[in-house]
């Protein structure tokens, strides 16, 4: 099935996730970053990691929500 990407809106054949294989690229290489820098900064707040890491809030939200980081 054909469908758009919900993130950059070209059209791809869609799998489980709304997104094209490009942008689970860009997502994979956000999340090490803010995996990245949560290991080095453990008690930040959320608003930390997104001025710190440049990352959009949605983004980081959406990985807390789906269990895409490591607060370990």
């Amino acid at each position: 099935m054909l469908a758009n990407c919900e993130r950059c809106g070209a059209l791809f054949t869609k799998s489980h996730r709304g997104i094209c294989p490009s942008c689970v690229q860009v997502e994979a290489a956000l999340v090490n970053k803010v995996n990245a820098y949560l290991h080095e900064h453990r008690s930040a707040s959320m608003l930390d990691v997104v001025r710190d890491t440049g990352v959009d809030f949605r983004i980081v939200s959406d990985m807390v929500k789906n269990g895409r980081l490591n607060f370990r």
